[in-house]
């Protein structure tokens, strides 16, 4: 018994000749599919619009193509330093200052009374025999009243917080030093007195330090003192 061939209709040859060639161009196409999706995952973006519009960068790179977040600042950046200290301010403010000026303005008078010579005859006699000594008592007398104003003027200008009260202050003790300065060279020149006394070089060196440490302060702080007077 011969083995038949099962006939094919000429429109089923048509269907599976059709088919072949549809699945030949699949298969050709797919490569060239595969390699423009290769192509598009690798051209970055360059614009903000490009990653907006561009969704297949996170599907290729398995993100969500978001930009990265900032880095964190750490906790001391961007804090404004820390205001100095005002203690010796309000100090200065509220109570030596006007001690100063009172002594200042005590000393002032006892000078100009001769209160120096413990009494009124030693004190006739010195203005006697030297007649420089008075003008000498009087002018140092005078600088200690001035200045006891300049401390009083001083300590309300801090106090408001004005540029004028550290040069109120530091001119109140340039005029004491040089008084003092004065007042030993005079004493050298009119009686023949050392001006290494401890009555001329004390004061002399507490007023040259407290000039300093202010004058320090201050210009430590100049930022938090109005520029007018």
């Amino acid at each position: 018994m011969s083995e038949t061939t099962p006939k094919i209709s000429p429109e089923e040859h048509i269907d599976a000749e059709v088919k072949e060639a549809t699945a030949g161009d699949a298969a050709a196409e797919h490569p060239a599919i595969e390699e423009k999706e290769s192509a598009a995952c690798a051209d970055k973006p360059s614009t903000a619009a490009d990653v907006e519009s561009e969704a297949v960068i996170g599907d290729c790179a398995g993100t969500s193509g978001a930009p990265a977040e900032p880095e964190e600042v750490g906790e001391g950046a961007g804090t404004p330093a820390p205001e100095p200290s005002m203690a010796w301010h309000r100090f200065l403010t509220g109570f030596y200052l006007y001690l100063a000026a009172a002594y200042h303005l005590l000393q002032g008078v006892w000078m100009f009374r001769g209160g120096q010579y413990f009494a009124a005859e030693i004190r006739d006699r010195v203005y006697e025999g030297l007649p420089g000594m008075r003008m000498l008592d009087w002018g140092l007398a005078l600088a200690a009243a001035v200045a006891a104003l300049l401390c009083i003027a001083a300590a309300i200008q801090l106090r408001r917080r004005r540029s004028a009260g550290p040069k109120l202050l530091r001119a109140a003790y340039l005029l004491l030093i040089a008084g003092q300065l004065a007042f030993a060279a005079g004493r050298y020149f009119i009686a023949g007195l050392t001006p290494l006394s401890v009555a001329t070089v004390g004061p002399l060196l507490y007023y040259l330090a407290l000039l300093l440490v202010n004058g320090s302060y201050y210009r430590r702080r100049r930022s938090a003192f109005a520029r007018r007077s």
